[in-house]
């Protein structure tokens, strides 16, 4: 007697049937959909592959920063797949440097700034700066070393591989700058009030001459403001003590001396004084 299957169990296909070359067939897009990257349904080997941690899907190295990067916040990110949170990207076996979350723009703005001190370095923004720019050098220089073997394993030829590493590291250039011109501007006396409007301020594109022009002028108000406080703060003209009853008695004596000076008696007063002192 045959073995009963379960009710789970497949069938197995028939000798003869022809079922086995259509499951073969059915496998063989599979197999390719599964060799494309998710993001951009380009050949994985077209670009740098990259881990997904924890759910170990594999996409292009630059699609998934580029998805990353233009999250609201590091709680978004999200396998595209699967919608994992992401807390590893892995190249190689080895863990890449932080990816941070930058919004629609994909670059460092005033708001992200802040927000990105206030969850690193405890709300210090020339800390967090200096963090970022270190941490920026590094990925700069592994991308540069990347670029160079490369191109001397012959890579030269396949544009889209070399072209891809040279978009990041264009990418990745422009954004230190930003980083360097908000340092410079934070250490010149800009962005104080940054915390202030954390809630309000408006998500624009960095432009350092226009916080430059912006310091300047709230420079020039506070100055104008303190000449002010200084006007209505300054102390009026001191009033004379009061002077001692000796002091005001020798002052009278000296203005009547003065007044008998300046007018003498009349022949009429020196009679009557003399007729005073017979009468004595």
């Amino acid at each position: 007697m045959a073995p009963r299957r379960g009710r789970n169990a497949a069938a197995a296909p028939a000798e003869g049937s022809g079922a086995a070359p259509a499951a073969a067939a059915a496998a063989a897009p599979a197999a390719a959909e599964a060799d494309r990257c998710t993001v951009c349904l380009d050949a994985m080997s077209a670009k740098r592959e990259v881990t997904l941690i924890p759910c170990n899907h594999v996409l292009h190295r630059t699609c998934i920063i580029n998805w990353i990067e233009t999250r609201c916040c590091d709680r978004c990110f999200r396998c595209p797949i699967c919608r994992a949170i992401i807390t590893e990207l892995r190249e190689g076996g080895a863990s890449i440097q932080r990816v941070r979350a930058y919004g629609d723009h994909g670059q460092p703005t005033k708001r992200y700034v802040i927000i990105g001190a206030y969850h690193e370095t405890e709300g210090k923004i020339l800390p967090y700066l200096e963090k970022v720019l270190d941490e920026m050098e590094v990925t700069l220089g592994e991308l540069r070393a990347s670029l160079a073997v490369a191109r001397h394993n012959g890579r030269d030829s396949d544009n889209t591989f070399t072209e891809d590493m040279e978009e990041e590291l264009n990418k990745l250039s422009a954004r230190v700058n930003i980083y360097i011109e908000m340092k410079r501007a934070y250490q010149a006396g800009a962005m104080r009030g940054w915390q202030e409007n954390i809630h309000s301020s408006v998500n624009n594109p960095w432009n350092y001459e226009e916080e430059m022009r912006d310091l300047r002028e709230s420079v020039k108000e506070r100055e104008e403001r303190m000449a002010m406080l200084s006007v209505v703060a300054a102390p009026s003209t001191p009033r004379a003590a009061p002077k001692a009853p000796a002091a005001r008695e020798r002052e009278r004596a000296a203005r009547a001396a003065r007044v008998t000076r300046a007018h003498p008696p009349s022949a009429r007063d020196v009679r009557a004084n003399a007729r005073d002192v017979r009468r004595a």
